[in-house]
């Protein structure tokens, strides 16, 4: 191997310029290959759906070294990055419908019931005849006069019951099934009562069937009643029709119905990690370097002991690499606390924090209380982030996550509406949802919760970082390197001088 010394002035100057092109070869990655990132996950994505959203886990959230998201791709089978878009998931509740089939109970009634008065003033009651329920009409007296006492075989089916004391949930709508006369509008009208006596009107509509039309044919004027939110628990429903323009009365055979309910469910928790160990130095400061740069929406502090309660103030640094001359800067001031209480605990809400991406936090307690007994539960939240993208490519699919801030990645999100066509506000909750692989289940078994995610941090740096004096140390040595080069350049250019070359 040639000594530096012989090196000639060319190839000296080649060898310095491709140790300078090597020292960023070496520090950064690309961004748009999958060994580049610290974290691969398989995805299960939903068959023949080319759009879908996916909900980013906690532990792709701790993993992220960049605070706006761009060390995050997904991979196709080919190693190529798919259409991105990001979006904040909503923690509204969702509202969960289900629909209800109804029984129709006959209501008999004399004909004048329908074509005067109507069903309104009119109490109802129950009766069970040849193992059918059925429904009479009982007027006070002198309501309907002489049709009062009308024979049970003039009488006729004036409306249609139905029990909806069981329906928890609020309904939105009442879908009949019902054949109405040829040729004649009908005015449908719903009424809802407690106690079949006292009845509150709750929606109408006007149907049309065509003279010429088929029992199932389609019909003017909608079948469905709209009920927007009405709670229906413990009371019944009352189904009367009546001709639009007067007359005789119309027969309307009610065959069934389909009650629709819409509750809310549970609102949908933020991501959440928890820490690992916590620097527990005394009863009154807590100290931690996050490995991440992900914001943090909350910081959920849980004392160790029962009926311990601690005011405290939580302060921040944004730079994982702060010396001691950095300011720690306040982020917000609660009071944490674990009391005990019957049937359970009673605990503390997180402590919301700015939204910022701070990189080392320190929790104080006051001083004028004994602090912490031992290390509390400590654990982060994140604000609920999804991934909206195109599965173009053929699978398996992978989601990378984690690149150095130095690597150079480029925001590759796209925007939202050019994911989307037609894209309306809050259209991304309705994609279909992928999801890790290891998280899916089939359909025919009930996955279990997923483990909570933890993170590994370090406690918080007062003097000089260990990945500062790295990058000194390694500066150093490239300088004393191009120092000796240096040298072994002159020393050969004054040989070569004294010898006459």
């Amino acid at each position: 191997m040639m000594s530096l010394h012989r090196l000639s002035r060319p190839a000296f100057l080649t060898l310095f310029l491709a140790l300078l092109l090597a020292l960023p070869a070496a520090r950064a990655a690309d961004p748009s290959q999958l060994e580049s990132y610290a974290l691969r996950l398989p995805l299960a994505v939903v068959p023949d759906a080319a759009v879908q959203r996916l909900p980013l886990p906690p532990q792709v959230l701790v993993a992220l070294q960049n605070a706006d998201y761009r060390d995050l791709r997904i991979f196709n089978a080919a190693g190529q990055p798919v259409p991105l878009a990001l979006a904040a998931a909503s923690l509204a509740p969702t509202p969960e419908r289900q629909q209800w089939p109804l029984v129709p109970h006959p209501i008999l009634g004399p004909e004048a019931a329908q074509t005067t008065a109507g069903l309104d003033g009119l109490s109802l009651r129950i009766e069970e005849q040849q193992g059918r329920r059925v429904v009479q009409v009982q007027a006070a007296p002198g309501t309907l006069g002489a049709a009062s006492s009308a024979p049970a075989a003039a009488q006729q089916v004036l409306g249609t019951l139905f029990d909806t004391r069981a329906v928890t949930a609020p309904a939105v709508s009442l879908a009949l099934d019902a054949v109405l006369p040829p040729g004649q509008p009908v005015r449908l009208q719903l009424a809802q009562s407690r106690d079949l006596q006292h009845w509150q009107p709750l929606a109408q509509t006007v149907v049309y069937r065509a003279p010429d039309a088929a029992e199932g044919a389609a019909q003017l004027g909608s079948s469905v009643l709209e009920l927007p939110g009405t709670p229906l628990k413990d009371q019944y429903l009352r189904l009367s029709w009546s001709p639009v323009q007067g007359g005789s009365a119309v027969p309307v055979d009610v065959r069934g119905a389909t009650l629709t309910t819409s509750a809310l469910g549970a609102a949908p928790e933020r991501p959440r990690a928890e820490l690992q160990p916590v620097a527990f130095t005394d009863a009154h400061t807590l100290r931690f370097t996050l490995p991440f740069a992900t914001p943090v929406a909350a910081l959920d502090i849980r004392p160790h002991g029962l009926n311990e309660l601690v005011p405290v103030r939580v302060l921040g640094r944004s730079d994982v690499n702060a010396n001691a001359q950095q300011a720690w800067q306040p982020l917000a001031r609660a009071v944490v606390y674990q009391l005990q209480s019957a049937p359970a605990p009673q605990r503390s809400a997180a402590i919301p924090l700015d939204g910022r991406s701070w990189r080392q936090l320190r929790v104080e307690a006051d001083a004028r209380t004994a602090g912490f007994s031992a290390a509390p539960t400590v654990a982060l939240e994140f604000e609920p982030v999804q991934l909206v993208f195109v599965a173009s490519g053929s699978g398996p699919f992978t989601l990378a996550a984690g690149l150095a801030p130095g690597d150079g990645a480029l925001n590759a999100y796209l925007p939202l509406p050019s994911l989307v066509p037609g894209y309306q506000p809050r259209q991304e909750d309705s994609l279909p949802l992928a999801r890790l692989a290891a998280d899916a289940a089939p359909e025919s078994v009930q996955p279990s919760p997923p483990a909570p995610t933890t993170v590994q941090a370090g406690a918080a740096s007062e003097g000089t970082p260990t990945r500062t004096l790295v990058l000194w140390g390694v500066l150093l040595a490239g300088v004393l390197l191009l120092g000796g080069m240096a040298w072994a350049l002159v020393r050969n250019t004054r040989g070569s001088a004294s010898t006459g070359e």
